[in-house]
């Protein structure tokens, strides 16, 4: 998913060149701004709003629905057949917060997407030292979060999260000295 949603969004991603003329990032023997090219970011916009804000929505929606039962201890929401089918979802997750993997994906889409954007957004220049700034703030919100909501079931679980977003804060502030002392 968050792959997906970057690729989606390196087409929108242009270089402008000396001679004025605009190519793609992603593939140098694409123009941008062509009618071809209008295309490919109409599609990538629809397929943005389908995959990477439409699976999330369609999370929710079906957490949503079994509400009632999902914060029902382990033990008992496994015998729902509704739940049962859903339990890729809930499943490592705490009862009371059985709808945590629509957070966690909004999370890695987040983290993954950001940089594009950014890149997007100040028209295909590189990463400045505020936007790693904003992608350490997000990795440092994300890693108080899991360390004082704990949503996983296992307690194993919840210091892997806490790790890997440590790791993530780690590389954001190597990038931010890195780019810091490029100016």
């Amino acid at each position: 998913l968050p792959s997906t949603s970057s690729y989606c969004l390196l087409t929108f991603l242009c270089d402008k060149l000396e001679d004025g003329s605009t190519f793609l990032v992603a593939d140098f023997s694409r123009e941008c701004f062509t009618p071809e090219h209008t295309v490919f970011r109409f599609y990538a916009l629809l397929m943005l709003l389908i995959y990477p804000v439409g699976i999330p929505v369609v999370y929710c929606y079906v957490l949503w629905r079994q509400r009632h039962v999902l914060p029902i201890p382990y033990g008992f929401r496994e015998y729902n057949p509704a739940c049962q089918q859903l339990s890729f979802l809930w499943k490592a997750y705490k009862p009371n917060w059985f709808y945590f993997e629509s957070i966690d994906t909004i999370r890695r889409l987040l983290e993954a997407a950001l940089p594009v954007i950014l890149r997007v957004a100040t028209g295909g220049e590189p990463v400045t030292v505020s936007g790693a700034g904003l992608m350490l703030f997000l990795a440092l919100f994300f890693m108080l979060f899991y360390g004082v909501v704990q949503p996983y079931e296992e307690p194993s679980d919840n210091r892997l999260s806490l790790w890997s977003q440590l790791i993530l804060c780690i590389i954001l502030i190597v990038s931010l000295i890195k780019t810091s002392t490029e100016l």
